[in-house]
């Protein structure tokens, strides 16, 4: 399993390549920081590689021009609906009620999105309405550098992306392998402008609680992360202490140094027989309270268990954040 990136042509993405190894300066640190909030782990922050970016792996380069043009719009579904569903956390994190009416961000609009099912287009104006809510509040920096990426050129690479996904979807003529090696250039050229805009996950990344432990006379709580960037079977390790413990297997995202962010439930975790797995809300009905997860990895479906789980708290986060409906 190879790292989230665009597949180029040819099945080429050597300029997109991971590197395995922990980099330098990456040992690990856990000096305690008072008020209960994380401390900031020391480590090199990576060089501009497009590779070290999200949660989201890619598969193995693959040279058949029709195949890889579909797992490229495989990708681009993954890639805005990951965006989407941090951007409506960190907007939910900072505004309720009707400031987020006002952004189109209203539990009247999103829970009927959620019950008819996202489309990639919703996604995305998700993803866009949030970031006006953030560049108009200020709240953090990795909510001002997610406003900041929907510049001009970022919506036209956009718009054009979920265009050719609804054309693809609706396409009635068969394609021929020449048509397949100049659609997968033009779509792998778009993908890679909007993840460079993305950056910002490099340092401000996104973080699994995967084990806590509370040392005998000490303070705080130690907390073994595992670093979502790259290759999810090689995550980097590292330790931060709170004083307070935090969520055991969940997700949070690194606002800044000392101020974290739970993308739980929009985002969850689910370690099945070693396979570790990333949903994302997919659908919610509001009568019968009940959430469908789609796998950001792949198409495996969420155990009963864990959907049972993330819906009853999908509903006690709905209310949270807008009041009982």
């Amino acid at each position: 399993m190879g790292s989230f990136a665009p597949i180029g042509e040819n099945g080429r993405d050597a300029t997109l390549s991971w590197d395995r190894r922990r980099p330098a300066g990456s040992e690990l640190h856990t000096t305690p920081l008072p008020e209960g909030k994380p401390s900031e782990p020391r480590h090199a922050i990576p060089g501009p590689s497009l590779s070290v970016l999200t949660p989201l792996p890619v598969s193995s380069p693959i040279y058949d021009p029709e195949k890889r043009y579909r797992q490229q719009l495989v990708l681009l579904d993954t890639l805005l609906t990951f965006l989407g569903s941090v951007g409506l956390a960190l907007a939910t994190s900072i505004a309720k009620g009707d400031e987020l009416e006002a952004y189109r961000l209203g539990r009247g609009r999103i829970v009927p999105l959620w019950t008819r099912g996202f489309a990639l287009g919703h996604w995305l104006e998700i993803c866009r309405d949030a970031a006006r809510l953030l560049a108009a509040r200020e709240s953090s920096p990795v909510a001002n550098a997610f406003a900041a990426m929907w510049t001009s050129k970022i919506k036209n690479a956009t718009n054009e992306l979920v265009r050719l996904r609804n054309e693809e979807a609706h396409r009635r003529k068969d394609r021929s392998k020449k048509d397949f090696e100049s659609a997968s250039k033009q779509i792998d050229l778009l993908l890679q402008e909007v993840l460079r805009e993305s950056l910002f996950f490099v340092r401000h990344p996104i973080r699994l609680v995967e084990s806590i432990f509370v040392p005998w006379r000490d303070s705080g709580v130690v907390h073994n992360t595992l670093v979502y960037t790259g290759d999810h079977p090689s995550l980097r390790s590292e330790e931060v202490r709170y004083d307070s413990a935090l969520t055991q297997g969940h997700l949070y995202l690194e606002l800044e140094p000392g101020s974290w962010l739970s993308l739980y439930p929009l985002l969850s975790v689910e370690d099945l027989g070693g396979e570790r797995r990333t949903y994302t809300v997919d659908r919610f009905d509001e009568g019968s309270r009940h959430a469908g997860l789609k796998c950001l990895e792949s198409g495996h479906d969420a155990s009963p268990d864990h959907v049972k789980r993330v819906s009853e708290h999908l509903c006690l986060w709905l209310d949270n954040i807008y009041g009982s409906g």
